[in-house]
């Protein structure tokens, strides 16, 4: 947290937020806008220069100048072997010093340029510095090994020989990670493994060292001066002494619980003081009046581990597994986007999240969500831990486990079990399908009347299994087949339940491998499954993607084989993605494939998968990891959600839904101004319908064809040029010809 003269900046290690002094408005920063990466660290305000810094885990550091961001690399790019993160940033005059878990690196605030860098460890060995105060003379540097000092005015601070290491603190090579002066006497924060404290001694003669605070439970995060006054923050609570070192200020309570402080700063117009809270936020606090909590609207956590988007609803599984579908152990619950409002659904919110079983008291890992198509109000979540949850209107009204439906738990020692259930869908019938581990009656489907119905598979599945995600594929002419991910090597399970679900007597199932003529898949390592608009179903393993284009083979004797894709590159024939671990798969309105991967990020692919339309990674998208958890589309919007191990972000995509017969054309921005730079959409579409546009007099000046339910125009004609002034004709047309709609487009130049 830091201030300039007219705002407050707060961040979190994925983006900031900017509240304005004037009028409490929040602005986001974050790398979807103006920031070049995630994994913030540290912020520091230059006010005189209107000026802010966002220092990073990596070493990388954005210059904030007025409404101007300049992003400097030099020390995420360096050469250096050594972690890079920017701890704290000093400023004084024309200069900022970064203190590193390397050194100090010198900014010049003029030129915007590395000065100059500071290993100060003996023989020049790198040094972890956190703080770093200029006083009198003497730059002083808290780190990892103690104290080190220089003189300021030394033209030689890049040799190591120029810096001293203070033999006089109280701890030699103590772990220090605040120091600050204040009023003739130096502030020292000390980290041992007894607790945490805080010493001061006189600036003019360096001892002796008097202890200031100790805390063995809470710790210190952080001692600093500002203003005439110098601030003291714990975890619990946050002190504010004047110069007399009179308490002016006790600030242990937000109005939220335990206060749970990272740092406290003064107002910069005087209207007492900012805190920020580690778990609900930014506070201001003023005298008189109860603590304003002011956070701009989003989930509670990062978490996702799934994500569902419906209509103008979004829902989030926080949860997860390890390696071997061990628990995460995650308390988050679960977050969701409805009626143009974050909300989330924890502990704190709800008392059933503290679960029903008796092992741990808690609702552990929540793993996927199903959105009732006949009500989005009405949401299943399910749970490694407890089950399923069912949700409507945001809460809690049943879980279902071992105690009132077929779900089956283990360890029995402990009241209705712990039940471990991932993959949840819908069907077309609106019956909810669920997989359960570690149990041969491991699938089960609940009616939109309330009634269950369990499946076991005579031995081929038993105790030892875990199943993952399930998909309903409606495209065969018996009816769904329920495909089902087995994780841990297993493969993936078609399940035919017959004509009835009640009547297992026509059931039929296979278990699908790597051998040939028993599912061909590139790995039974499964990670990921889904059905396109054909059909088609696409299986993502840990060595690329394979595809059933033909689904009804699977329960006859003709070889029902998945097919890997073979596509060209520089000349060369490769299998699509074949080194790549696939951990999602989306189809959008377009039946173009959206491709996530463990390490490299998201793939944007042609209908059939030949082609490579997008590639996003962090290094050259807003995308905030390479490693992806989920993706979800918005047949409704054409918004494409990324679920990370870092958090979630959106992507407004070409493609949208669409209905069988073409509406009423949907176009903006209409009219189109003469500062307008961007697309022209065009919605209302069916897919793949053919886009032609015109000028008044029938002359075509761009054609195209719909990805889905939405067309797209630069408003340029064929050569590349921006067209006329004028009014431009739409004419769309479906496939076979037999629909039309025509709108019109005002262009002013």
């Amino acid at each position: 947290m830091t201030s300039t003269n007219d705002a407050v900046y707060a961040a979190t290690s994925l983006g900031a937020f900017r509240v304005s002094l004037e009028d409490n408005s929040i602005t986001r920063i974050n790398k979807a806008n103006n920031l070049s990466d995630v994994g913030i660290s540290c912020l520091q305000g230059i006010p005189e220069r209107d000026m802010l810094l966002v220092g990073y885990d990596n070493g990388n550091l954005d210059i904030m100048i007025g409404n101007k961001f300049i992003n400097l690399s030099d020390i995420k790019e360096s050469s250096l072997i050594a972690a890079k993160k920017i701890n704290s940033i000093y400023v004084k005059g024309d200069f900022a010093f970064l203190c590193t878990e390397f050194g100090i690196v010198q900014l010049d605030l003029v030129r915007l340029e590395i000065k100059d860098t500071f290993l100060i460890g003996e023989n020049g060995t790198y040094v972890n510095v956190f703080d770093l105060e200029i006083v009198d003379g003497r730059i002083l540097v808290a780190t990892d090994r103690g104290v080190f000092e220089a003189e300021e005015n030394n033209s030689f601070l890049a040799n190591f020989e120029s810096w001293t290491l203070n033999a006089e603190t109280p701890s030699i090579d103590g772990r220090y990670e605040n120091i600050t002066s204040f009023n003739g006497r130096l502030y020292l924060h000390e980290v041992t493994a007894d607790g945490e404290y805080v010493y001061s001694t006189s600036l003019s003669t360096m001892e002796p060292w008097e202890e200031f605070w100790f805390d063995a439970v809470e710790g210190v995060r952080e001692i600093r001066k500002y203003n005439n006054d110098l601030f003291l923050t714990t975890k619990g609570l946050v002190k504010v002494y004047n110069q007399d070192l009179q308490i002016i200020r006790n600030i242990d309570w937000l109005g939220v619980g335990w206060t749970d402080s990272y740092q406290a700063i003064p107002d910069p117009l005087g209207n007492g003081f900012w805190v920020a809270n580690n778990r609900d936020g930014l506070f201001h606090v003023m005298q008189g009046s109860a603590p304003a909590k002011i956070i701009p609207n989003g989930p509670r956590n990062s978490a996702a581990r799934k994500i569902k988007s419906y209509f103008e609803d979004v829902w989030c599984a926080t949860g997860g597994v390890r390696l071997g579908y061990v628990n995460n152990w995650s308390q988050e619950g679960i977050n969701y986007y409805v009626n143009n409002k974050w909300n989330s659904i924890t502990r704190e919110t709800e008392p059933l999240m503290d679960g029903e079983n008796e092992y741990g008291n808690v609702a552990f890992d929540m793993m996927d969500v199903a959105i009732d198509p006949s009500n989005p109000d009405h949401v299943y979540v399910s749970s490694w831990d407890e089950g399923v949850y069912e949700i409507l209107n945001g809460e809690i009204i049943e879980i279902h486990n071992t105690s009132n439906s077929p779900l089956v738990g283990v360890n029995e020692e402990f009241n209705n079990e712990i039940v471990y259930v991932d993959g949840l869908a819908f069907d077309k019938d609106g019956n909810l399908w669920v997989t359960n581990s570690k149990t041969a009656d491991c699938l089960h489907v609940l009616t939109p009347e309330g009634q269950w119905y369990s499946f076991n598979f005579e031995g081929a599945i038993n105790e030892t299994f875990v199943l993952g995600d399930v998909i309903i594929d409606s495209g065969t002419d018996r009816g769904d087949y329920i495909w089902v991910t087995l994780p841990k090597g297993n493969g993936v399970l078609v399940f035919d339940y017959g004509d009835s679900l009640s009547d297992s007597s026509d059931d039929r199932y296979k278990i699908l491998g790597t051998a040939d003529g028993e599912g061909a898949l590139p790995s039974d390592d499964v990670y990921s499954i889904n059905s396109d608009v054909n059909g088609e179903i696409w299986i993502g393993t840990l060595q690329g993607i394979g595809v059933f284009y033909d689904t009804e083979c699977i329960f006859t004797d003709d070889l029902c084989d998945a097919q890997q894709i073979l596509i060209e590159q520089d000349g060369n024939f490769q299998l699509l993605l074949e080194t790549e671990t696939i951990t999602a798969i989306e189809v959008d309105g377009g039946n173009r494939k959206w491709i996530g991967t463990q390490t490299s990020g998201v793939y944007l692919l042609s209908a059939d998968g030949i082609d490579q339309i997008y590639r996003f990674t962090e290094d050259n998208s807003p995308l905030i990891s390479n490693t992806i958890q989920d993706i979800s589309f918005n047949f409704s919007t054409g918004e494409i959600f990324f679920a990370t191990d870092e958090g979630v972000v959106s992507f407004i995509g070409t493609a949208t839904g669409f209905d069988g017969e073409i509406t009423e054309a949907s176009i903006y921005p209409n009219p189109v101004r003469e500062d307008y730079d961007g697309v022209i959409t065009i919605d209302g579409l069916t897919f793949r319908t053919d886009v032609k546009i015109t000028d008044i007099n029938g002359t075509i000046v761009h054609s195209t064809t719909s990805e889905g339910g939405r067309a797209l125009w630069n408003g340029k004609n064929e050569n590349g040029e921006r067209v006329s002034t004028g009014v431009y004709l739409v004419f769309a047309t479906n496939r076979d010809g037999s629909e039309t709609t025509v709108g019109k487009i005002a262009v002013v130049n």
